[in-house]
């Protein structure tokens, strides 16, 4: 599995924890200051349609991230 994972990071606030599995499906947890991980909403959200959409927010958002993230 090792191949199959990537891993950067960046030097900027913490808004969200963004996961994109297969260009289909995005694992989004806010960062919350007050509460503990478990405590933070997870949300699932299934890209349904080619744009638009909460997937495209959190798609866009990821890529202009990662575009600015260190490779590890």
């Amino acid at each position: 599995m090792r191949e199959r994972i990537e891993v950067a990071t960046y030097d900027q606030t913490i808004r969200f924890n963004i996961t994109i599995i297969d260009q289909k499906l995005c694992i989004a947890q806010p960062y919350l200051p007050h509460a503990r991980g478990v405590e933070s909403p997870t949300m699932v959200i299934k890209k349904r349609f080619p744009t638009g959409g909460l997937y495209s927010v959190f798609e866009r958002t990821f890529d202009e991230l990662w575009d600015g993230g260190q490779p590890r």
